[in-house]
């Protein structure tokens, strides 16, 4: 396990932690499409309190879909169905599978005591060199990786 630097902490007293992780999650994947997607991952990554309100703005905003109830992961991941949302619990273990069959991109979330965190690199997060998108594991630079879909 080896975590370094492969983690965004999501700064939330309120119960829209989840919310605020897949967002975050949702900067992270488009970093890279151009410089007003940049900046704004610079700026929404960030845990100072200006950066924390762009954070609940833009889930606040996502939430808008929602019609009925609290924000459930079901409900949200029905909100992104172009996005894969995974959480990793304590010990490493899978509590929440998003896995709709459209989805382009990957949203991986940790969670800990109530408190998320995006995952920014998932090897690392295993202590790995590499990760396998296809079956989700990671493993180590020189290993032959094999697929069983």
């Amino acid at each position: 396990m080896g975590h370094g630097h492969c983690l965004v902490k999501i700064h939330s007293n309120d119960d829209m932690g989840f919310v605020r992780g897949v967002v975050t999650g949702q900067a992270l994947v488009h970093k890279h499409d151009n410089e007003k997607t940049n900046r704004f991952w610079q700026q929404i990554r960030k845990g100072d309190l200006l950066h924390n309100k762009t954070q609940l703005r833009t889930a606040i905003k996502l939430l808008e879909g929602l019609q009925n109830g609290p924000p459930d992961m079901e409900k949200v991941q029905a909100l992104v169905p172009e996005y894969r949302i995974r959480v990793w619990g304590k010990h490493f273990l899978k509590i929440f599978d998003g896995n709709p069959k459209e989805a382009k991109y990957d949203i991986y979330l940790f969670e800990h005591d109530g408190q998320y965190y995006v995952i920014t690199a998932m090897a690392a997060f295993f202590g790995a060199s590499l990760w396998c998108r296809v079956c989700e594991k990671s493993y180590r630079c020189g290993v032959k990786h094999l697929c069983i879909l």
